[in-house]
Parts: C-alpha cells; structure tokens; sequence
C-alpha cells in the first residue's frame, strides 16, 4: 500500500482530515480515517459513507491515579464516547446516502 500510495503521479497525501474529506467528496479518492472520527463525520454528513468493515481493531487504556475519583473518571469518559445523533449535531442520512 505504502509503495502505490507514495509512487502516485498526483500525491494521495493530504495534510489533514478536513482536506482528505473535500477531496473525497471531489470524488475518485479514499480517505483512511480512525473508527470514531469516521462515525462522528458521515453522521453529520450524508454525503459520505464508509465503505468496507474496520481495518483493525485497537482498545484505549486510561491512566488515573489512585483516589476516589479514578472509576468515575474511568466510567464519565466510556459514557462521553458515543454523542446523541440529534442532541450533537447529527444528521437524517437514512435516504440521502450515496456513494462518491
């Protein structure tokens, strides 16, 4: 991948994740993005879409110290992981999704 990637006559790098999606949505380019961050987007975006399962799939570890607030530290931050659809900004792509 990385041999294709880096030969390409036109450059497939971008240099963040706001210029990899503009550039999706010109069409005829992929853009590789992280589980969530990808959830988080084509759900306020009904322009884009995942295509394909998960790469990978990789667990996050949390260090707290020890003290009385480390579980609720622990548990505040899994609950702040998954946002309400409509509460955050989330978007109705149930019949607006189509493939770029």
């Amino acid at each position: 991948m990385w041999n294709f990637m880096s030969s390409a006559e036109k450059s497939v790098f971008v240099n963040n994740t706001k210029q990899g999606i503009e550039r999706v949505k010109k069409g005829k380019y992929a853009y590789l993005l992280e589980s969530t961050m990808n959830e988080y987007i084509t759900q306020r975006n009904c322009d884009l879409m995942q295509v394909g399962g998960l790469l990978d799939s990789k667990g996050y570890g949390i260090g707290t110290p020890q003290g009385p607030y480390s579980l609720f530290c622990l548990f505040g931050s899994f609950h702040e992981q998954h946002w309400d659809e409509e509460t955050e900004g989330g978007a109705d792509c149930s019949e607006k999704v189509k493939i770029i």
